[in-house]
């Protein structure tokens, strides 16, 4: 993240050269220096500016944060029936609201299953024009329907500024997905509506990207965001991403911010889902985002990496089993 800090140090006891070796040791590169202040960049991960304290050259020391908007964002919060940041929470549902029917089946076993969290989509960004798009507006307020019958959040994605407005009366949470994380004015325009976000990491972008779309996020007075991992571009053709799962604890050790997987969209196989919902409970993360879907083989979207009902009563026995 190349985070930068100021330090002050007494060039009586020791030249500038030999500093700079010490703090290359450290993990730290001088990029600016003026008299007895010296700019630093942070060049390894675990550099740790505090541990700069313990050089007798040193006077002071200042971190200098490029992200001074996140400090506005929540740690902990409610959503529905979750806190958030509290309780390792789980989000699921179907890739796409498909029918009043369908939706309603979903959530009522998600229910059965002890969950609060609903996930459905409602516009669909697709990569075919081809592919199923959503049923729009009718499956925003079967979303607020089902909500209703059974005291749910809806989680579900907006895809432009004025999508963001329409659909904030509907919905609880609103997502960002991953081809949108670089489109600021839908930031924006999400961050205004006042409601919580889920906002994924685009698959191509670093996690300083990351961060700075929760910047555009927290400037424009969003307070509550999760941070969602969904899996990132790499060579590694057998499965659908790579799921950066390190990528992840380390957002959450630097920021101390919510932050979920998706390994749904990472994988796009559902025999890997459990094994890293565990990961990610172990690793100290806040929670997942599954797919979830009645019948997977029939389904209209992304059917192939959803779980069925059974798979999902499996992954949430196995997190009982792994909190006890």
């Amino acid at each position: 993240m190349n985070e930068q800090v100021k330090i002050l140090v007494d060039i009586s006891k020791i030249n500038l050269e030999q500093i700079e070796i010490l703090l290359e040791q450290l993990g730290f590169q001088v990029v600016h220096n003026h008299e007895e202040v010296l700019i630093l960049k942070q060049v390894q991960v675990n550099a740790d500016y505090k541990a700069l304290n313990r050089l007798d050259f040193v006077v002071s020391v200042e971190p200098m944060h490029q992200f001074k908007a996140l400090e506005y964002l929540k740690r902990t919060f409610t959503l529905g029936e979750s806190e958030i940041g509290k309780e390792f929470a789980v989000i699921a549902g179907p890739c796409a609201v498909e029918s009043r029917e369908q939706l309603f089946n979903i959530a009522h076993e998600i229910f059965q299953q002890g969950l609060s969290l609903l996930r459905g989509g409602t516009f669909k960004i697709r990569t075919s024009p081809y592919a199923f798009q959503g049923l729009g507006m009718d499956a925003l307020q079967m979303l607020r329907d089902v909500a209703d019958r059974y005291h749910m959040a809806i989680v579900s994605e907006v895809v432009d500024p004025q999508h963001a407005r329409l659909a904030a009366p509907y919905i609880d949470c609103l997502q960002i997905g991953s081809r949108n994380m670089h489109n600021t004015a839908l930031l924006r325009a999400a961050a205004a509506t006042r409601k919580p976000i889920l906002l994924k990491r685009g698959f191509a972008s670093t996690i300083e990207e990351w961060l700075y779309a929760a910047e555009y996020l927290a400037l424009e007075g969003a307070r509550e965001v999760i941070f969602c991992e969904r899996g990132i571009r790499t060579f590694e053709p057998s499965m659908r991403f790579t799921l950066d799962l390190a990528g992840a604890v380390l957002l959450k050790q630097r920021t101390g911010l919510p932050v979920f997987i998706d390994p749904s969209h990472a994988t796009g196989n559902p025999n890997l889902i459990t094994p890293l919902v565990l990961a990610a409970r172990a690793a100290g993360l806040d929670g997942v985002m599954v797919e979830v879907h009645e019948n997977p083989l029939v389904a209209l979207s992304d059917g192939a990496q959803a779980l069925d009902f059974p798979s999902l009563e499996d992954m949430l026995h196995a997190l009982d089993s792994l909190s006890v």
